[in-house]
């Protein structure tokens, strides 16, 4: 048992016995306790043990004792003459005659706390009646038994889990549900759609209109939302299984509401308001990042969506805006960018020095908490202000005469607006964008001089890598980001100003190219790289004064095209996602951290990029004076 106690001190624990094998917990055989594992320590054993203990004889009638006292009295009583009444007299002896130590003094080694012999021996009688003893063999083998089982339940707890989660993969990996081609009928009543209440319906309920959504004028998407309504409850209700999309249930009905709200503001063309309210949600969230890893997947998505932003609001003033108008709205709308960089330079500054730390916040977490708050403000008032094209306007701030009068500036320059295209429509106008020579005049050429002004964004890097004759910083954080204000305004002031001169003189190409000229001659000075710091802070400033281009580029654009509003819009989404994309790649090589501030291939690339948009722009003012009849008739070839 001691060696038991040892190797498997759980089989001791009586909760690991079955049922018909527990025993008392104060008793194991007829020894008091469980600390077998003293029976290994004979020199810590041996200390505390009485070497020659006996059990003390204890003043009670019975045994030994009690027969002796009982001849003395018989002796007295035959001395004094009195005649002894015979009797027979039971005498219970002990019943253990040898020496044997008690449980506690092997465990324990104290006599004086060891209890009488005879309440030992009744707690004996009591315990042996009532529990049974075990066998050594018995309680090793109980041991070997429960430890088995308690690994048999473990691996089968393990064994379970894995099945599940197998199980819960494979669901998740495995399709339920088929997307065939299926044929849609909406059945709309005639009496909730065209008669008043008093009316008497002179037809049936279902009047057949025997034409699909392409074949017909409108869709109905964008007027109707019961339509929309109905036509995404059935394609959920056919395509998916009950217990994805139920329209009976609560959660259905709010999966339906919501689909079904973002399909018409699709069909209506105001998606790009809910785009600005995504964007600005992600990054209100980005202040909540914890890696980088966060980071990246934010601005992954907030480049998603802030993308469909800037072309739509481009096509919007297109739609809107006379020749003696348009430069200076595109100026307006393009500076409104850098006037924001403006502000988030000046707030950043304010939250560095006032606002880290407050509520637990960084100083940037504040910028990103702010900026996205105001984000999402802007995209709730567009769904209310934007008018889309005066051909499909609704805006409620416009009146019916408004309306026809936006309509007529348009027409009084010979300039279409846009309007809903049926597929067909659509896709022969792609065509004609492909092939056309303009798609790639105003893509290389914008694209290009994008790409060159990126230069100045480097200014901060500059500013930071200046030092002191001790290796000091010459400016610090909160100057650094002050520091290009200067340059912003300077961008703003002559933008505004070369393009308002562009509406009145119609100087398209001379602001567009001049502007490149300029701005090429700038860069040609950094490529250099004058030893004196104050030579190149003056150059980098210059190089702000030189965007005015791309707003006289765009106007230049609109008015080739002007009767093809679908073909500016397009043509200008594609050319912003090369933008985009040449964004994100040409820094990689050309504007390292590790090559700043100089920049040796930065500055030389960005300045080939300028002479490239010159020369295109050059083409394309050649080509169209080789051809003024795309001016009055389009991709038509003629009346």
């Amino acid at each position: 048992q001691s060696l038991v106690a040892v190797t498997h001190p759980h089989a001791l624990n009586s909760q690991n016995r079955p049922s018909f094998a527990r025993r008392h917990t104060t008793r194991f055989g007829r020894l008091q306790g469980t600390h077998f594992q003293s029976a290994f320590n004979t020199e810590r054993a041996a200390a505390g043990l009485s070497l020659d203990h006996r059990p003390q004889k204890v003043s009670t009638n019975g045994g030994l004792d009690a027969y002796f006292e009982h001849l003395q009295n018989q002796h007295a009583a035959g001395e004094a003459g009195e005649v002894a009444e015979e009797e027979w007299t039971q005498f219970e002896f002990q019943k253990q005659i040898e020496w044997k130590p008690s449980p506690a003094s092997i465990l324990v080694g104290d006599a004086r706390q060891l209890a009488s012999e005879e309440q030992l021996e009744a707690e004996a009688h009591a315990q042996d009646a009532d529990v049974p003893s075990v066998p050594r063999e018995a309680e090793a083998a109980l041991a070997h038994i429960n430890a088995a089982i308690e690994k048999e339940i473990e691996i089968r707890e393990r064994q379970e889990a894995l099945e599940e989660a197998v199980a819960e993969s494979i669901g998740r990996q495995t399709n339920s549900h088929s997307l065939a081609s299926a044929r849609l009928t909406i059945l709309a009543d005639n009496d909730y759609y065209t008669l008043p209440p008093n009316a008497v319906p002179t037809t049936g309920r279902y009047a057949p209109y025997p034409h699909t959504l392409a074949e017909a004028h409108k869709t109905g998407l964008g007027s109707s939302a019961a339509l929309v309504t109905s036509f995404t409850a059935a394609l959920l209700t056919h395509y998916l299984p009950t217990s994805l999309f139920d329209l009976t249930s609560e959660a259905g009905r709010h999966t339906l509401h919501n689909l079904a709200q973002a399909a018409h503001c699709a069909a209506q063309g105001k998606v790009g308001s809910g785009f600005d309210m995504a964007w600005g949600f992600f990054v209100l969230f980005t202040y909540k990042a914890k890696s980088a890893e966060t980071v990246y997947a934010l601005r992954f998505f907030l480049g998603l969506l802030s993308a469909a932003f800037w072309p739509s609001v481009v096509a919007l003033i297109f739609n809107w805006y006379t020749p003696r108008e348009l430069a200076v709205r595109l100026a307006v709308f393009t500076v409104s960018d850098v006037a924001g960089a403006m502000f988030l330079g000046a707030l950043q500054a304010a939250l560095y020095r006032n606002m880290d730390g407050v509520h637990g916040l960084h100083g940037w977490q504040w910028l990103f908490v702010i900026a996205g708050a105001a984000t999402i403000g802007q995209g709730l008032i567009a769904f209310f202000t934007i008018p889309d094209s005066p051909a499909i306007t609704r805006a409620l701030w416009l009146s019916p005469a408004e309306r026809v009068l936006a309509r007529d500036r348009m027409a009084s320059f010979g300039a279409k607006t846009s309007s809903m295209l049926r597929p067909a429509a659509l896709r022969r106008k792609l065509r004609q964008i492909v092939v056309h020579p303009v798609t790639y005049f105003f893509l290389f050429a914008f694209a290009l001089n994008a790409w060159a002004h990126r230069a100045n964004a480097y200014f901060a890097l500059y500013l930071e890598s200046l030092t002191n004759a001790d290796g000091s910083r010459r400016y610090s954080v909160y100057q650094v980001n002050v520091l290009p204000l200067g340059g912003y305004a300077l961008q703003i002031v002559t933008t505004v100003g070369l393009n308002a001169l562009s509406d009145w003189k119609h100087w398209r190409w001379q602001v567009s190219i001049g502007s490149a000229a300029f701005h090429g001659l700038f860069l040609a000075v950094l490529c250099a790289w004058p030893p004196n710091d104050r030579v190149v802070l003056s150059f980098y400033f210059l190089t702000y004064a030189t965007n005015a281009g791309s707003s006289s580029l765009m106007a230049w654009f609109a008015e080739i095209l002007r009767r093809e509003p679908e073909a500016r819009a397009i043509i200008v989404a594609a050319t912003v996602t090369i933008v985009y994309v040449g964004h994100a790649t040409i820094p990689l090589r050309a504007w390292r951290v590790a090559d700043a501030p100089r920049y040796p291939v930065g500055f030389p690339l960005v300045t080939a990029f300028t002479g490239l948009t010159v020369l295109v722009q050059l083409g394309l003012l050649f080509w169209e004076r080789r051809h003024p009849e795309i001016v009055e008739y389009g991709y038509e070839k003629g009346p």
